[in-house]
């Protein structure tokens, strides 16, 4: 198993160093940005390159398992699971949690 951290975007940390009274409310985005599925995508391929190296018979399953914390504005968690779920194959299973 390997298991990848995915925080939030340099978007969001930007944003709350901007000083309260100056900050303006950001719209709720309901989609995945190609940013984010890049993202995703990089850490995936890091953790199916790592887990393909070992060249063990007695591995059965070989997991990704992804902790993500996405931006507080970003309401996509249906496209995330369907996006996450096209990245599985038969040698690689992948799983993620959710933070928020």
């Amino acid at each position: 198993m390997e298991v990848k951290t995915v925080n939030e975007s340099n978007k969001q940390k930007h944003y709350f160093e901007i000083r309260g009274e100056q900050r303006i409310a950001l719209e709720t985005e309901y989609h995945l940005s190609r940013a984010l599925k890049a993202k995703l995508n990089s850490a995936i391929q890091v953790a199916r390159t790592q887990l393909l190296a070992v060249q063990d018979p007695t591995v059965i399953r070989r997991i990704v398992y992804l902790v993500i914390r996405p931006d507080f504005h970003i309401e996509a968690h249906e496209e995330l699971e369907i996006f996450l779920q096209t990245q599985s194959t038969s040698e690689i299973e992948v799983i993620h949690h959710l933070l928020g």
